[in-house]
């Protein structure tokens, strides 16, 4: 199998992950949520803790009451 095989593959696979994630987070009720830090652009936000989709941004006031925890 060559390289650009290789890739288009691994590529597919992860459409398909990617797909199936989406199916999984569209129908979760997103019922404990987290807050979490995502990363530099996105920053903190709430997390459903069993599908790991973001669900909302924070207050500021929220946001310093999980920095001093």
């Amino acid at each position: 199998m060559g390289t650009k095989s290789k890739v288009s593959s691994i590529k597919e696979k992860l459409h398909k992950l990617e797909k199936q994630l989406e199916t999984i987070q569209k129908d979760c009720s997103h019922k404990n949520v987290s807050m979490k830090f995502l990363n530099l652009n996105k920053g903190v936000r709430w997390v459903c803790d069993e599908c790991q989709q973001p669900t909302k941004i924070p207050s500021p006031e929220e946001i310093q009451k999980w920095i001093k925890k």
